[in-house]
């Protein structure tokens, strides 16, 4: 493809996609089942999105032999959105042309009537709560803020009005009534005055909660301070809440066969309740023996170490009892855990008598089983794809989530592409170095073609990850990689070309609260880490590397994402070479950085414009993504980014990405087509344009 000729592509393809980030769709002819939809009437809803709303029903109908019940479907489905967006009075009706036996048209006529716009909402009666905070819950029912006014839907004022009552109710307004609904239309139907009238009734509280009086004075002491609810407001689930609060305290005291009923009485003339409580707590339960039985390739070993809050002769808490069976579950190996407790025999007086305060029953001791199903753990994954750089590239992958009995993760992967393959193995244990600690040890071979040279690499390392919180933690470890250069195009002045070996101890802090790993709508990804190689602890180059990455991202408007991210990587020579060799150097440019650029070009060149790298790499990128259409995604971004031959220098010159492209949902990540264009230096760059097509986000 000729420069020119990308060029116009791009530029075509930038304005198509910022047009469908504004909100404009242009009406093209759409078929299904050989028959051509055509939608008529519409006025303020585009005909594109008439069709996305009813694509399942439209879809339905090409499958099924042109079913005039999918069609109806469709008009309902259209209409449906129609009312969604405001048009209360919308209406939709279909026709097959030039009949029902031979269709070569799907002719949908819409009247979508005015929008009707929300002036006013009143709410007579209201005392106890303020008429603005009853409107701000009305506006909470609408999904999204319009301009110009809230649009009228009934359905999500007959939701409002349901969380207006609930409130009331939680408050203890048990008679009150809110509703139904006055609508008061203005001429042409453009506005509606809405008025919800609110019967209160009195308001109850909780008078006193009672327990039998049967009971054992301690016991009933120990139960006072869960029941302290007098002058609470009063809703129906008072009873089951206070009834649950002492069933899981006697659970936790052995008394497993608890049962606990609630009742409650009214007093109209107070107003107030009275809570009553009607407990059989049954007999103190303690542990006889417990045992794990299904296992078929675990460990026994192995799954009896993960209970520690079990022991023979001691009471059975619950507590301890979903502990033990939360723990089996962690270990990611079991599909299913089922407990089944058969009592044995009463315990006699063994048993501590201060914690058989609570019935006159035998105390009971009994065995517990553990039934534990195993899960598949040895899986195959295979995958392919496609990079600007890489062109066709694919992997397989073998996994045994159980890798030598003990829930180890054992993950084999074997890549290529058109520029290199390699294997990566690594073995990962939760449990060897104690709880929170995650040893993981990797060997990784790899053979790649780089613009500038071809390397044959080894690295092996070992590192430890711990959690520092919800969303941080700390990894630390030894690392060790061997390369071995070949055919360099590039000359580094003063720098020995060929085998080199790095290796020393890492470290880095992770900071990561996005709510999706491959979707992000909001949240921070960050960390910050270092690694020192060193020639006394294994390597013959002598370097500091500081690294810093960090993104955010913000949902502005209703699927609309906008992304923000900073790189930055350098490394400080220690000893007194001049450099680092090109192995080790640090580039930018490609799918995954500065895009404007192909693989490595962003940065200093020698003198054949060959990519040498540099000791200091930055960036920055924004992007805004919108979804455009079902799966698909527009995004426009800007980066910019520079590669310095100097440790800790951002004064090199820079290189700048505007840019375009479309992602393509799956549930493994994005396919992305990107087109960007530099407007700044170019570096080793042969053109201004570049066009990658990639997977998964670029930060």
């Amino acid at each position: 493809m000729s420069v020119s000729r990308l060029r116009s592509v791009a530029v075509a393809s930038l304005v198509v996609v910022a047009t469908m980030l504004a909100g404009a769709c242009a009406s093209t002819p759409l078929e299904t089942g050989g028959v051509t939809i055509v939608i008529e009437g519409h006025e303020s809803v585009t005909e594109t999105r008439l069709i996305d709303s009813a694509a399942r029903e439209l879809e339905a109908f090409g499958a099924n032999e042109r079913r005039p019940a999918d069609a109806a479907d469709a008009a309902y489905a259209m209409e449906r959105h129609l009312r969604w967006l405001g048009h209360s009075r919308a209406d939709v009706s279909f026709a097959l042309r030039p009949s029902e036996d031979a269709p070569e048209s799907l002719v949908f006529h819409v009247r979508e009537g005015p929008k009707t716009i929300i002036s006013s909402v009143r709410f007579p009666g209201s005392k106890a709560i303020a008429e603005s905070l009853l409107r701000a819950m009305l506006q909470e029912s609408f999904p999204l803020p319009f301009s110009g006014g809230r649009p009228y839907r009934r359905a999500d004022v007959d939701e409002a009005i349901t969380k207006i009552e609930s409130m009331y109710l939680l408050d203890g307004y048990v008679r009150v009534r809110v509703g139904p609904v006055e609508a008061a239309f203005n001429e042409d139907k453009s506005q509606v005055e809405l008025t919800i009238p609110v019967i209160e009734g009195p308001r109850y509280t909780v008078s006193r909660i009672r327990v039998d009086p049967t009971l054992p004075q301690e016991l009933r002491r120990a139960l006072r301070p869960l029941l302290r609810r007098r002058g609470a407001p009063f809703h129906v689930r008072v009873g089951s809440v206070a009834a649950a609060a002492v069933r899981g305290f006697l659970h936790e005291r052995g008394h497993q066969t608890a049962v606990v009923r609630a009742s409650h009485t009214f007093d109209e003339d107070a107003p107030t309740v009275s809570v009553q409580l009607s407990i059989e707590p049954g007999p103190v339960t303690t542990l006889g023996h417990y045992e794990i039985t299904g296992l078929e390739r675990t460990n026994v070993d192995f799954a009896y170490e993960r209970i520690t809050t079990l022991h023979s002769g001691e009471l059975l808490r619950q507590s301890d009892l979903g502990n033990a069976v939360d723990a089996l579950y962690g270990t990611g190996v079991f599909r299913s855990v089922r407990v089944s407790a058969i009592p044995r025999a009463p315990a006699g007086d063994d048993l501590d008598t201060n914690e058989n305060d609570a019935t006159d029953a035998a105390p009971l001791v009994a065995d517990l089983t553990l039934n534990v199903e195993e899960a598949d753990a040895r899986s195959f994954e295979v995958g392919g794809g496609w990079g600007s750089y890489e062109q066709a590239r694919g992997w397989v992958a073998y996994r045994d989530r159980n890798f030598t009995n003990r829930a180890r993760l054992l993950e084999i992967t074997g890549f290529g592409s058109l520029k290199g393959e390699g294997l990566d193995t690594r073995v990962t244990d939760r449990y060897l170095l104690g709880r929170n600690r995650t040893l993981t040890v990797s060997v990784r071979a790899e053979r790649r073609e780089e613009p500038s040279f071809d390397t044959d690499s080894l690295e092996l390392e070992a590192s430890i990850r711990q959690p520092l919180g919800p969303g941080n933690s700390i990894i630390y470890g030894y690392r060790m990689r061997f390369d071995d250069t070949s055919d360099n195009k590039a000359r580094i002045r003063g720098v020995d070309e060929g085998k080199s070996r790095a290796a020393g101890l890492f470290s880095s802090v992770r900071h990561d609260t996005r709510d999706d790993r491959l979707f992000p709508t909001r949240g921070v990804n960050a960390e910050f880490g270092v690694f020192w190689s060193d020639n006394d602890i294994g390597a013959d180059l002598d370097f500091l590397e500081w690294k810093a990455n960090w993104a955010r991202y913000f949902e502005i408007a209703h699927e609309t994402i906008f992304a923000v991210g900073f790189r930055f990587t350098t490394r400080d020579v220690l000893n007194n070479d001049l450099s680092l060799p090109i192995q080790e150097r640090l580039f930018l440019g490609g799918e995954n950085s500065v895009r404007a650029y192909q693989q490595d070009e962003l940065g200093p060149t020698d003198r054949g414009n060959d990519p040498i790298g540099g000791l200091t790499a930055a960036m920055a990128s924004i992007e805004l993504r919108r979804r455009i259409w079902r799966d698909v995604d527009g995004a426009l971004f800007y980066e910019v980014g520079t590669v310095s031959p100097d440790a800790f220098d951002l004064q090199a010159p820079a290189g700048i990405a505007i840019g375009t492209g479309l992602r393509y949902r799956l549930p493994i990540g994005p396919i992305r087509l990107d087109f960007a264009y530099n407007p700044s230096h170019r570096f080793a760059a042969s053109r201004r344009w570049q066009i990658h097509l990639s997977f998964g986000f670029s930060f």
